[in-house]
């Protein structure tokens, strides 16, 4: 079992390097949902961490898989956002 804040390795189904041969296509598809080069920077890099924290099943097509992350974790920020107090993950983190 891991300690908590370590990630553990990705499962043998979607190693590291397959994942990332989907960055640039991830990249774009970030930019297309929210517009701007650096939401859309934060986003891909969030989509990575949820990926690598919750691999897929090894029968789901990558580019699917990663775009219903990606989806999701935007439907997450703009629900937190919309609460009273609430605020882009990000800037959570940060403080």
């Amino acid at each position: 079992m891991s300690s908590p804040g370590v990630m553990s390795p990705p499962h043998p189904s979607a190693p590291v390097e397959t994942l990332l041969e989907h960055a640039n296509w991830l990249r774009r598809l970030a930019r297309s949902l929210v517009g701007d080069a650096q939401r859309a920077e934060d986003l891909s890099q969030e989509t990575w961490l949820r990926a690598l924290e919750n691999p897929p099943d090894g029968d789901r097509p990558l580019r699917g898989w990663l775009a219903t992350v990606m989806r999701n974790v935007l439907r997450q920020e703009r629900r937190g956002a919309s609460r009273p107090g609430g605020r882009h993950p990000a800037a959570r983190r940060q403080e």
